[in-house]
Formats: structure tokens, sequence, C-alpha cells
């Protein structure tokens, strides 16, 4: 079993569009540039390890960021990669 020790602090960046789910209107440069924000906060406001989970379009934008320094990055419901559907 592992002891887990954690300083706490947890971020939660949610994006919503009226797109109903549509990624299109979506600015992935924008939304690294927060995840990259929040991880720089992170890094000078709390001590230990960093853990990233994220969900959908989150899986694409901490992929795109690809962040240094992270202990682990748990990916949940990548978005569907055909732009067909």
């Amino acid at each position: 079993m592992h002891n887990l020790n954690f300083t706490s602090g947890v971020a939660i960046l949610n994006r919503t569009h009226e797109s109903q789910g549509d990624s299109q209107d979506a600015d992935y440069h924008k939304e690294t540039q927060d995840l990259e924000a929040v991880l720089n906060w992170t890094r000078k406001n709390l001590s230990g390890k960093i853990y990233i989970l994220a969900m959908s379009m989150g899986c694409f934008v901490t992929c795109l960021l690809s962040p240094e320094g992270i202990e682990k990055i748990i990916l949940l419901s990548l978005p569907n990669a055909n732009t067909d559907y």
C-alpha cells in the first residue's frame, strides 16, 4: 500500500460553449495557456508532486502542452479522433 501525503490543491478548468458540445469553437492555444498558468501557480504556491487528471478535451489540451515535472498524468475519456464524426 502506498503512503500518499498531499498538500491540498485542486484546480478545475471547465469550458462551456454555446455549441452543445461541438469543439469547433474551442481555442486550444488559450486552453493550454490556462493550464500552464494553473501549473505555474501551483509550483509557486504549493509544495509536493503534481498530478493531472484530465477528461475529454482536457486530455488533448494536456498532451498538447506536454508539461514537464508532473508526477503522473491520468487521461480519461479521450476525445473522438475521427474528424468525420
